[in-house]
């Protein structure tokens, strides 16, 4: 008597009690095979794939299989345009050493600096947006008639990041610098991983494709799809979150009620 009210006093698990852990374990095991997250795959893979901000540094080196589409993008701070203008503009500024195509970064205010006219306010126009008010700046106040400006982005500066939500280590956004492409392991291990104790099998990425909606991808991240998940690019701009499922639920259940009654920690999985 004096030695059971001893485990209880340390919260550890009684003869009496044993039956019934025991069959709960057995039912939580079974919950825990519940998981059916369907992986994403086929056409809607593709338009997934086909989503998000591309990385230019990485289709420069052929690392990227398509151009990305730059028509919908939103200029941000930081972004590095690049400007093809008329020969006349250049003659102009002869004097002052410019090159054509002319480039120009958005500072702070939103801003790039343009032949002749100076500050120009850029900020959250997309490229054809930026392009019509460039010429409209230069005609008819300079040029008799509209001169042709075509705008791309030489540099990524804005939303070069990615989030890292749900069952891992550490959430958080992290920086995705221009020079380099991370892949969906390279994106968890700057989360120091996924949570060890709910052990999640799967992660969903979201992104938005060129007409501003959200597409999201779910991805499979065992053991077994280990080579898999390393193959799935992340853009910037990307959420990434780890999911929670009835396995990762059951997983936590065990890990509490077995670290309650036996006071250590006790892997579920290794049940």
């Amino acid at each position: 008597m004096k030695v059971e009210k001893n485990f209880q006093r340390f919260g550890l698990l009684t003869a009496k009690k044993m039956p019934a852990l025991v069959l709960l374990c057995c039912l939580a095991a079974a919950i825990s095979g519940c998981d059916n997250m369907q992986v994403t795959s086929g056409e809607q893979l593709k338009a997934f794939e086909d989503a998000g901000m591309g990385n230019t540094d990485a289709e420069k080196k052929g690392l990227a299989e398509k151009p990305v589409k730059f028509n919908a993008y939103k200029i941000a701070v930081g972004d590095i345009l690049e400007l093809q203008m008329p020969m006349v503009i250049k003659d102009v500024l002869v004097t002052q050493n410019l090159n054509d195509p002319y480039s120009s970064r958005v500072n702070e205010a939103g801003n790039v600096c343009l032949p002749i006219i100076g500050e120009f306010s850029i900020i959250n126009k997309t490229l054809t947006e930026a392009e019509n008010d460039i010429t409209n700046a230069y005609y008819p106040k300079y040029f008799k008639t509209p001169p042709a400006v075509v705008c791309r982005v030489k540099d990524h500066m804005g939303e070069r990041s990615f989030t890292v939500t749900g069952l891992v280590k550490k959430t958080g956004v992290f920086p995705y610098p221009t020079n380099v492409k991370y892949s969906l392991v390279d994106a968890l291990s700057f989360s120091e991983g996924v949570d060890v104790v709910t052990d999640p099998h799967y992660v969903k990425i979201y992104r938005r494709n060129d007409e501003g909606n959200i597409v999201a991808a779910t991805f499979k991240i065992d053991s077994k799809s280990f080579s898999q998940a390393s193959n799935v690019i992340i853009k910037p701009g990307d959420v990434i979150s780890v999911q929670t499922t009835p396995r990762t639920q059951t997983n936590r259940f065990l890990a509490d009620v077995l670290r309650f009654n036996f006071g250590v920690y006790v892997n579920p999985q290794s049940l």
